[in-house]
């Protein structure tokens, strides 16, 4: 059984953690201007082990106080608050010639800031990922890695409306046409959507060649084997006054790759 308590500091705070940047926020030193940020982190978890099988179970909580949020390039900091805690399951299966590792990780992630409550950009629900290797003789090994994960928050898109007015008398809609966002500067809204779900298969094939005190194994690898298109992030289309459209990008395609690497 474990059992593990610690108590961390940062000094740094995030921005831009919403729009098409949300993925690669900034960041900012603080220490000299205001209090640093501060975490509890309360660990238990107990291993297991049966003939073959291992399993290994983790729970988690996490106190955050003190937390800093910066909304432009030039900080105007806000102070907040947020915890996170989970769940976290990993079982092992080592074989002659197959190894297998499957992990479980059930989680939240909030933050607390100007009275509201909202999950952050990188919380995960539920997260499931499967690993394998498998010997196929003359030192040939293949190698696999397939992820399954709950979608991320993100805020929804705009709501808008056209300020026009429609003349039942013409038919016609009179007006400037000036489009509004109603909810722009609503904070309940921040987060309050996710992403599809998250899946990929990655794949590689290596070789190991021996030689005396050192080796050279050649491999080919491949990400997003069956390309799947996960979202990176949306962005919104308010050119039509009837209605707002939303274009996804997706994040990297099928990805092949050839290397070479060395062990002393």
């Amino acid at each position: 059984m474990r059992l593990a308590y610690g108590r961390f500091h940062q000094g740094l705070a995030t921005s831009l953690e919403d729009g098409e940047l949300h993925f690669m926020p900034l960041l900012f030193p603080t220490e000299n201007e205001i209090p640093v940020e501060e975490s509890d982190h309360f660990i238990a978890g107990v291993s297991v082990e049966r003939s073959r099988v291992s399993l290994k179970a983790d729970v988690y909580y996490k106190r955050f106080s003190g937390l800093l949020e910066a909304k432009n390039s030039v900080p105007e900091f806000k102070q907040g608050s947020g915890r996170a805690y989970g769940l976290e399951l990993t079982l092992k299966r080592p074989g002659d010639r197959l190894n297998l590792e499957l992990n479980y990780a059930l989680s939240y992630s909030q933050r607390h800031f100007d009275g509201v409550t909202y999950f952050t950009s990188f919380d995960q629900r539920d997260a499931f990922s499967l690993f394998g290797r498998y010997a196929l003789g003359k030192n040939w090994q293949l190698n696999f890695r397939w992820v399954l994960s709950t979608g991320r928050p993100f805020t929804p898109g705009p709501v808008l409306f056209a300020d026009r007015i429609f003349d039942p008398v013409t038919g016609a809609w009179l007006g400037t046409g000036f489009v509004r966002d109603v909810e722009i500067n609503n904070p309940q809204r921040k987060n309050r959507a996710r992403f599809p779900v998250y899946h990929r298969l990655d794949m590689s094939f290596m070789k190991r060649i021996q030689k005396r005190g050192w080796a050279i194994i050649p491999y080919i690898q491949v990400l997003n084997v069956y390309f799947r298109r996960n979202v990176l992030f949306y962005d919104w289309d308010l050119a039509d006054f009837n209605s707002v459209k939303r274009k996804s990008f997706p994040m990297m395609p099928i990805v092949p790759t050839l290397g070479v690497s060395l062990e002393f």
